[in-house]
Protein backbone atom coordinates (compact mmCIF):
# COMPACT_ATOMS: atom_id res chain seq x y z
CA UNK A 1 0.00 0.00 0.00
CA UNK A 2 0.89 3.35 -1.44
CA UNK A 3 1.16 6.04 1.95
CA UNK A 4 -1.44 8.86 0.98
CA UNK A 5 -2.36 11.96 2.66
CA UNK A 6 -3.42 10.18 5.85
CA UNK A 7 -1.06 7.30 5.23
CA UNK A 8 2.23 9.04 6.55
CA UNK A 9 3.33 6.98 9.34
CA UNK A 10 4.99 9.46 12.28
CA UNK A 11 7.95 8.43 14.77
CA UNK A 12 8.37 10.24 18.33
CA UNK A 13 11.28 9.87 20.82
CA UNK A 14 10.39 11.18 24.12
CA UNK A 15 7.32 13.21 22.71
CA UNK A 16 9.60 14.66 19.95
CA UNK A 17 8.92 13.53 16.10
CA UNK A 18 12.03 12.26 14.37
CA UNK A 19 13.14 11.10 10.66
CA UNK A 20 12.92 8.12 9.75
CA UNK A 21 14.12 5.92 6.58
CA UNK A 22 12.38 2.70 7.32
CA UNK A 23 10.10 1.09 10.03
CA UNK A 24 9.61 -2.13 11.03
CA UNK A 25 7.27 -3.76 13.74
CA UNK A 26 7.26 -7.32 14.45
CA UNK A 27 4.67 -9.57 17.07
CA UNK A 28 6.23 -12.68 16.46
CA UNK A 29 3.16 -14.32 18.46
CA UNK A 30 1.36 -14.69 21.83
CA UNK A 31 3.43 -14.63 25.29
CA UNK A 32 5.94 -12.26 23.22
CA UNK A 33 6.57 -8.49 23.40
CA UNK A 34 6.20 -6.64 19.90
CA UNK A 35 8.95 -5.03 19.24
CA UNK A 36 10.03 -1.92 16.63
CA UNK A 37 13.11 -1.08 14.71
CA UNK A 38 13.48 2.39 13.27
CA UNK A 39 16.29 3.67 11.26
CA UNK A 40 17.08 7.30 11.13
CA UNK A 41 18.68 9.05 8.81
CA UNK A 42 20.31 11.62 11.35
CA UNK A 43 23.07 9.68 13.33
CA UNK A 44 23.73 12.75 15.25
CA UNK A 45 20.66 11.86 17.26
CA UNK A 46 22.42 9.40 19.54
CA UNK A 47 22.87 9.73 22.57
CA UNK A 48 23.15 8.36 26.15
CA UNK A 49 19.82 9.36 26.95
CA UNK A 50 17.99 7.74 23.66
CA UNK A 51 18.57 3.96 25.98
CA UNK A 52 15.23 3.78 28.35
CA UNK A 53 13.38 6.66 25.79
CA UNK A 54 9.76 6.20 25.08
CA UNK A 55 9.03 5.57 21.70
CA UNK A 56 5.70 6.29 19.57
CA UNK A 57 4.52 5.75 16.33
CA UNK A 58 1.06 6.60 14.67
CA UNK A 59 0.57 4.42 11.50
CA UNK A 60 -2.16 7.17 10.59
CA UNK A 61 -3.48 4.66 7.56
CA UNK A 62 -6.85 5.99 6.20
CA UNK A 63 -7.01 8.62 9.04
CA UNK A 64 -4.67 10.07 11.84
CA UNK A 65 -4.70 8.18 14.65
CA UNK A 66 -5.59 9.19 17.82
CA UNK A 67 -3.51 6.56 20.08
CA UNK A 68 -0.09 5.46 18.58
CA UNK A 69 -0.18 1.97 17.16
CA UNK A 70 2.98 0.94 18.75
CA UNK A 71 4.74 2.41 22.69
CA UNK A 72 7.33 1.24 23.89
CA UNK A 73 11.46 1.55 25.49
CA UNK A 74 13.76 1.90 23.42
CA UNK A 75 16.80 -0.79 24.20
CA UNK A 76 18.98 -1.30 21.54
CA UNK A 77 21.02 1.44 19.50
CA UNK A 78 23.62 0.39 16.39
CA UNK A 79 24.79 3.89 15.02
CA UNK A 80 26.82 4.42 11.78
CA UNK A 81 28.40 7.03 9.79
CA UNK A 82 25.33 7.71 7.78
CA UNK A 83 22.64 6.38 9.76
CA UNK A 84 21.12 5.40 13.20
CA UNK A 85 18.68 1.91 13.84
CA UNK A 86 16.86 1.65 17.23
CA UNK A 87 15.21 -0.75 18.82
CA UNK A 88 12.45 -0.43 20.99
CA UNK A 89 9.73 -3.37 22.62
CA UNK A 90 6.58 -3.11 23.83
CA UNK A 91 5.58 -3.05 27.81
CA UNK A 92 5.29 -6.70 27.48
CA UNK A 93 9.32 -6.72 27.84
CA UNK A 94 9.68 -5.13 31.06
CA UNK A 95 8.41 -9.13 32.52
CA UNK A 96 10.41 -10.99 30.23
CA UNK A 97 12.97 -9.11 29.53
CA UNK A 98 17.11 -10.02 30.19
CA UNK A 99 16.79 -7.43 33.42
CA UNK A 100 13.31 -8.45 34.32
CA UNK A 101 13.46 -9.75 38.31
CA UNK A 102 13.13 -13.82 38.25
CA UNK A 103 11.69 -15.98 41.22
CA UNK A 104 12.38 -19.44 42.30
CA UNK A 105 8.75 -21.13 43.98
CA UNK A 106 8.73 -23.55 46.16
CA UNK A 107 6.46 -24.87 48.52
CA UNK A 108 7.79 -22.70 51.22
CA UNK A 109 7.97 -19.42 48.69
CA UNK A 110 4.99 -18.88 46.45
CA UNK A 111 2.18 -17.04 45.41
CA UNK A 112 -0.45 -19.97 46.50
CA UNK A 113 -3.91 -17.96 46.72
CA UNK A 114 -3.17 -15.44 44.23
CA UNK A 115 -5.23 -15.02 40.99
CA UNK A 116 -2.96 -14.06 38.03
CA UNK A 117 -4.31 -10.67 37.49
CA UNK A 118 -3.20 -9.86 41.55
CA UNK A 119 0.13 -11.05 40.40
CA UNK A 120 0.39 -9.21 37.79
CA UNK A 121 -0.33 -5.89 39.36
CA UNK A 122 1.62 -6.35 42.68
CA UNK A 123 4.77 -7.17 39.87
CA UNK A 124 3.69 -3.98 38.25
CA UNK A 125 3.45 -1.73 41.41
CA UNK A 126 6.77 -3.31 43.09
CA UNK A 127 8.85 -3.39 40.35
CA UNK A 128 7.78 -1.57 37.02
CA UNK A 129 5.34 1.44 38.13
CA UNK A 130 7.98 2.46 41.10
CA UNK A 131 8.68 6.36 40.98
CA UNK A 132 5.88 6.92 38.50
CA UNK A 133 3.57 5.53 36.17
CA UNK A 134 4.86 3.71 33.09
CA UNK A 135 2.09 0.94 32.17
CA UNK A 136 -1.26 1.27 33.78
CA UNK A 137 -3.24 -1.37 35.08
CA UNK A 138 -6.87 0.26 35.42
CA UNK A 139 -7.52 -1.97 32.42
CA UNK A 140 -6.67 -4.60 34.51
CA UNK A 141 -9.03 -7.63 34.64
CA UNK A 142 -9.79 -10.77 35.78
CA UNK A 143 -9.63 -13.70 33.31
CA UNK A 144 -12.82 -15.67 33.00
CA UNK A 145 -12.35 -18.07 34.37
CA UNK A 146 -10.29 -16.71 37.11
CA UNK A 147 -7.30 -18.58 37.09
CA UNK A 148 -4.81 -18.61 40.19
CA UNK A 149 -0.93 -19.47 40.97
CA UNK A 150 -1.71 -22.34 43.56
CA UNK A 151 0.29 -24.91 42.85
CA UNK A 152 3.00 -23.31 40.35
CA UNK A 153 6.16 -24.16 41.25
CA UNK A 154 9.74 -23.60 38.77
CA UNK A 155 13.15 -21.93 39.04
CA UNK A 156 14.23 -18.59 38.08
CA UNK A 157 10.62 -17.90 36.14
CA UNK A 158 10.48 -14.43 34.64
CA UNK A 159 6.74 -12.99 35.77
CA UNK A 160 5.49 -13.14 32.04
CA UNK A 161 6.38 -17.36 31.88
CA UNK A 162 4.43 -17.50 35.79
CA UNK A 163 1.32 -16.32 33.45
CA UNK A 164 1.56 -17.80 30.49
CA UNK A 165 2.31 -20.74 32.53
CA UNK A 166 -1.18 -20.29 34.52
CA UNK A 167 -3.04 -19.10 31.44
CA UNK A 168 -2.30 -22.25 29.42
CA UNK A 169 -6.21 -22.91 28.35
CA UNK A 170 -9.37 -22.41 29.15
CA UNK A 171 -10.79 -25.59 30.45
CA UNK A 172 -14.54 -24.32 30.28
CA UNK A 173 -15.11 -26.02 27.18
CA UNK A 174 -12.51 -28.86 26.17
CA UNK A 175 -14.42 -28.53 22.57
CA UNK A 176 -13.87 -24.87 22.02
CA UNK A 177 -10.27 -24.19 23.37
CA UNK A 178 -9.14 -20.57 23.30
CA UNK A 179 -6.15 -18.44 24.93
CA UNK A 180 -6.34 -16.00 27.12
CA UNK A 181 -3.25 -14.08 26.71
CA UNK A 182 -1.96 -10.94 28.10
CA UNK A 183 -1.65 -8.04 26.00
CA UNK A 184 -1.30 -4.64 25.93
CA UNK A 185 -3.94 -1.90 25.42
CA UNK A 186 -2.57 1.97 24.16
CA UNK A 187 -4.47 5.19 25.02
CA UNK A 188 -3.22 8.17 24.39
CA UNK A 189 -0.93 8.67 27.55
CA UNK A 190 0.37 5.47 28.60
CA UNK A 191 0.47 1.65 27.69
CA UNK A 192 -1.92 -0.81 29.70
CA UNK A 193 -1.75 -4.11 30.62
CA UNK A 194 -5.34 -6.52 30.49
CA UNK A 195 -6.08 -10.05 29.66
CA UNK A 196 -8.36 -10.74 26.77
CA UNK A 197 -9.42 -14.18 25.38
CA UNK A 198 -8.87 -15.19 21.40
CA UNK A 199 -11.66 -15.20 19.19
CA UNK A 200 -13.43 -18.35 18.86
CA UNK A 201 -12.85 -19.76 14.72
CA UNK A 202 -16.49 -19.79 14.49
CA UNK A 203 -16.15 -16.20 14.93
CA UNK A 204 -16.79 -13.70 11.82
CA UNK A 205 -13.96 -11.89 10.57
CA UNK A 206 -12.45 -9.68 8.37
CA UNK A 207 -12.78 -11.19 4.49
CA UNK A 208 -9.45 -11.33 2.72
CA UNK A 209 -9.14 -12.70 -1.31
CA UNK A 210 -6.69 -12.50 -4.22
CA UNK A 211 -8.88 -9.67 -5.43
CA UNK A 212 -9.56 -8.13 -2.12
CA UNK A 213 -6.32 -7.90 0.64
CA UNK A 214 -4.21 -10.84 -0.40
CA UNK A 215 -1.33 -9.93 -2.43
CA UNK A 216 0.78 -12.89 -1.96
CA UNK A 217 0.32 -15.86 -0.03
CA UNK A 218 2.28 -19.19 1.12
CA UNK A 219 0.49 -22.72 2.06
CA UNK A 220 1.46 -25.39 4.09
CA UNK A 221 -0.71 -28.36 5.33
CA UNK A 222 0.26 -30.29 8.74
CA UNK A 223 -1.08 -33.73 9.67
CA UNK A 224 -2.43 -33.13 13.22
CA UNK A 225 -1.93 -35.45 16.13
CA UNK A 226 -4.94 -36.12 17.87
CA UNK A 227 -3.34 -38.25 20.88
CA UNK A 228 -0.89 -37.12 23.37
CA UNK A 229 0.88 -39.86 25.30
CA UNK A 230 3.20 -39.18 27.97
CA UNK A 231 4.64 -40.51 32.10
CA UNK A 232 2.77 -39.67 35.20
CA UNK A 233 4.42 -41.45 38.06
CA UNK A 234 6.34 -44.02 35.70
CA UNK A 235 2.97 -45.35 34.31
CA UNK A 236 2.17 -43.98 30.48
CA UNK A 237 -1.04 -42.11 29.91
CA UNK A 238 -2.53 -41.28 27.26
CA UNK A 239 -4.87 -38.13 26.67
CA UNK A 240 -7.24 -38.23 23.30
CA UNK A 241 -8.67 -34.58 22.34
CA UNK A 242 -12.31 -35.37 21.48
CA UNK A 243 -12.86 -32.53 18.87
CA UNK A 244 -10.03 -34.27 16.48
CA UNK A 245 -10.40 -36.50 13.64
CA UNK A 246 -11.15 -40.20 14.93
CA UNK A 247 -7.63 -41.10 12.90
CA UNK A 248 -5.61 -42.39 15.64
CA UNK A 249 -1.93 -40.14 15.50
CA UNK A 250 -0.15 -39.05 18.93
CA UNK A 251 2.65 -37.19 20.19
CA UNK A 252 5.01 -37.47 22.89
CA UNK A 253 5.26 -35.20 25.82
CA UNK A 254 8.85 -35.65 27.35
CA UNK A 255 9.05 -35.76 31.55
CA UNK A 256 7.68 -37.61 34.02
CA UNK A 257 4.56 -35.94 35.68
CA UNK A 258 3.67 -36.03 39.59
CA UNK A 259 -0.16 -36.04 38.73
CA UNK A 260 -2.01 -37.03 36.34
CA UNK A 261 -4.07 -33.31 35.91
CA UNK A 262 -0.50 -31.67 35.45
CA UNK A 263 0.21 -34.07 32.31
CA UNK A 264 -3.33 -33.40 30.99
CA UNK A 265 -3.05 -29.70 30.92
CA UNK A 266 0.55 -29.79 29.25
CA UNK A 267 -1.63 -32.73 26.42
CA UNK A 268 -4.19 -29.68 25.98
CA UNK A 269 -1.60 -27.30 25.70
CA UNK A 270 -0.02 -29.69 23.00
CA UNK A 271 -3.09 -30.38 21.44
CA UNK A 272 -4.09 -26.72 21.01
CA UNK A 273 -1.19 -25.81 19.63
CA UNK A 274 -1.21 -28.82 16.83
CA UNK A 275 -4.94 -28.20 16.22
CA UNK A 276 -4.55 -25.94 13.17
CA UNK A 277 -4.08 -28.71 10.22
CA UNK A 278 -3.27 -25.39 7.73
CA UNK A 279 -0.02 -23.25 8.28
CA UNK A 280 0.19 -19.71 6.06
CA UNK A 281 1.43 -16.64 5.91
CA UNK A 282 -0.41 -13.55 3.69
CA UNK A 283 1.30 -10.55 2.66
CA UNK A 284 -1.80 -8.13 2.23
CA UNK A 285 -3.16 -4.30 1.77
CA UNK A 286 -5.41 -3.97 5.01
CA UNK A 287 -6.38 -5.06 8.18
CA UNK A 288 -3.05 -3.39 9.04
CA UNK A 289 -4.71 -2.74 12.96
CA UNK A 290 -5.97 -6.61 13.25
CA UNK A 291 -4.12 -7.79 16.33
CA UNK A 292 -2.50 -11.52 17.24
CA UNK A 293 -5.65 -13.62 18.20
CA UNK A 294 -8.55 -12.19 15.06
CA UNK A 295 -10.01 -14.65 13.20
CA UNK A 296 -10.02 -13.94 9.46
CA UNK A 297 -11.65 -15.47 6.72
CA UNK A 298 -9.92 -16.66 3.41
CA UNK A 299 -10.86 -17.40 0.37
CA UNK A 300 -8.17 -18.07 -2.47
CA UNK A 301 -9.07 -20.03 -5.63
CA UNK A 302 -6.12 -20.54 -7.74
CA UNK A 303 -4.76 -23.21 -10.18
CA UNK A 304 -2.51 -24.52 -7.37
CA UNK A 305 -4.98 -24.14 -4.64
CA UNK A 306 -8.47 -23.88 -3.68
CA UNK A 307 -8.83 -22.40 0.09
CA UNK A 308 -11.68 -21.44 2.23
CA UNK A 309 -11.49 -20.88 5.17
CA UNK A 310 -10.86 -19.42 8.74
CA UNK A 311 -7.32 -18.80 10.43
CA UNK A 312 -6.56 -17.10 13.29
CA UNK A 313 -3.85 -14.14 13.24
CA UNK A 314 -0.73 -15.43 15.57
CA UNK A 315 2.23 -13.19 13.89
CA UNK A 316 2.73 -9.63 12.07
CA UNK A 317 5.23 -7.97 11.04
CA UNK A 318 4.39 -4.38 9.07
CA UNK A 319 7.96 -3.13 7.06
CA UNK A 320 7.18 0.93 6.60
CA UNK A 321 9.21 3.33 4.23
CA UNK A 322 7.89 6.83 3.28
CA UNK A 323 5.82 5.70 0.16
CA UNK A 324 4.80 2.57 1.15
CA UNK A 325 3.80 0.06 3.95
CA UNK A 326 3.78 -3.55 3.81
CA UNK A 327 2.27 -6.36 6.18
CA UNK A 328 2.57 -9.68 6.82
CA UNK A 329 0.00 -11.85 9.01
CA UNK A 330 0.85 -15.20 10.02
CA UNK A 331 -1.98 -17.70 10.22
CA UNK A 332 -2.82 -20.99 12.72
CA UNK A 333 0.99 -21.62 14.07
CA UNK A 334 1.13 -20.74 17.57
CA UNK A 335 2.72 -20.82 20.69
CA UNK A 336 6.33 -20.52 20.22
CA UNK A 337 6.51 -22.09 23.62
CA UNK A 338 5.60 -25.42 22.22
CA UNK A 339 9.16 -26.08 22.98
CA UNK A 340 8.93 -26.03 26.77
CA UNK A 341 6.71 -29.19 26.42
CA UNK A 342 7.76 -31.30 23.84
Amino acid sequence: MRQGHFGSAKVFLDNKEIPYNTITYNHSGRSTASKVIVNIPDPQIQNDKIFGAKLKVFLNLGANDSVPFFRGTVFLMSPTDKNLTITAFDALNFLTGENTTTFNLTDESNFDGMTVTQFLKHYTDTYINVNRTIVGVDLLNETNPVKTLTGLRGENLKPLQIISKTLRYDDEDMDDIRAVRLTVREDANKTNYCFIKEQRKTDSGLKFTLSDGIENYKYTKVRTPNTVVGIVNDNTYVYKHNSLSTDTSSVQIKGNYDYPDAFKKEAIELIKYLENKKEMSIGVNKGYYLSIGNVISLKIKDDVNNIEDKFKIVSKKLSISKTSVKCTLGLDKTAPMITDYL
